[in-house]
């Protein structure tokens, strides 16, 4: 009866210091005791103490495990702050394994280390973006020159009311060009002869119709044309008259022009062997002369002039051509009034390169406007 009462005791005593652990076992502070019973038979059959897990638990001080230790969670850490500054983003909160930190093999703590909520903010604002270009659009006019147009539209995306606008212009302009708006009207009537008495010249124009601003006058060729006439006077007028008209171009070693053959050459003061014109009643004469260039590759800058007594008076050229591919002819026409005494000559010079003129196009026409002793009659 006494040995029962003592032991009782003795299981009071320590039964008054247990604990219960993390795993719902009895644990003794500072006590290494085995769980299980008969550890050696445990280790023999299942070998218990090879898996640290469950010789921790089963047979801890059997296993020689008494100073390894399990993981356990700390306390949580604050929220932190939205990882966004607009739309929905995350906070986070995390904690650490160190309550106690896993020693000598113990267990790691079990669940996550980190947790996750979602935060609602105010909308991101959405930024205007260019779609692409559209198809360039019909030229504004028929003819002539015009502008072309194409868009493209800040809808890619479009911008929100608190986002930027696209940068940049949404609509491009192009110039474009049609066929010429220009075109010559038919010819006037041919005027009256310039002189009343004797041989001058009749004249017609056409005007080059469709020119506006946007259209500059693009038609080829010449608004006015000339020819000869002739009136009746009197014998003693008819005397006191200088007028030719001469064709048949040939060209001398001097380059000097020569029209070898007159239609009437009234006072024979034109020489048709040198070409040059010679003053014999003193006075106002006006003289006109038409050319036509033969355009061939590598050949340009022809030009001619109007030559009075030793001076170059007037100068007329084909337009040059950087490229030299104006094929087709050049037809080049020029006049001059001039006041003359009495042996001044007028002549046509060519150039170096006159015999590339068309001689069967050309003429070389001058007339007696008025002579000087008119002025005293």
């Amino acid at each position: 009866m006494i040995l029962f009462i003592a032991t009782y005791l003795v299981v009071l005593e320590l039964a008054s210091g247990f604990l219960l652990d993390n795993h719902g076992t009895i644990a003794i502070p500072n006590v290494c005791l085995d769980a299980q019973p008969n550890c050696d038979v445990l280790n023999q059959t299942y070998n218990v103490c090879h898996d640290i897990h469950n010789g921790e638990h089963l047979c801890r001080r059997f296993c020689g495990l008494c100073n390894v230790v399990d993981g356990g969670w700390g306390f949580w850490g604050s929220w932190s702050t939205c990882d966004v500054t607009c739309g929905n983003g995350t906070r986070t909160r995390s904690r650490q394994c160190e309550s106690p930190a896993p020693q000598n093999g113990g267990d790691d703590c079990s669940g996550k280390n980190t947790e996750q909520i979602t935060c609602i903010l105010n909308p991101c604002p959405v930024h205007g973006g260019w779609s692409g270009w559209s198809e360039w659009g019909l030229c504004s006019v028929t003819c002539g020159v015009g502008l072309s147009r194409r868009d493209r539209y800040c809808d890619s995306p479009y911008p929100s009311r608190d986002g930027n606008h696209c940068f940049g212009d949404g609509l491009n302009y192009n110039i474009c060009t049609g066929p010429s708006c220009s075109a010559w009207s038919t010819w006037n009537s041919w005027s009256s002869c310039s002189n009343t008495c004797g041989h001058g010249l009749m004249q017609r124009s056409r005007n080059c119709t469709g020119v506006t601003g946007a259209s500059p006058n693009m038609c080829l060729g010449e608004p006015i044309k000339y020819k000869a006439c002739k009136t009746s006077c009197s014998e003693h007028y008819h005397a006191r008259t200088s007028a030719f008209a001469a064709n048949s171009l040939a060209q001398t070693s001097s380059d000097s022009l020569v029209f070898q053959s007159t239609f009437f050459n009234e006072g024979s003061d034109y020489n048709t062997s040198t070409g040059v014109f010679t003053c014999r009643i003193p006075g106002i004469y006006f003289f006109a002369i038409t050319l036509t260039k033969s355009r061939e590759s590598g050949v340009d800058f022809v030009r001619s002039f109007i030559q009075f007594t030793n001076g170059n008076l007037l100068m007329h050229v084909d337009p040059y051509d950087d490229l030299k591919t104006d094929y087709g002819e050049y037809i080049m026409s020029s006049s001059t009034t001039l006041k003359l005494n009495q042996t001044d000559t007028v002549r046509i010079r060519g150039g170096s390169a006159a015999n590339h003129f068309n001689a069967d196009t050309a003429s070389f026409t001058g007339f007696l406007v008025r002579a000087d002793d008119d002025l005293l009659r």
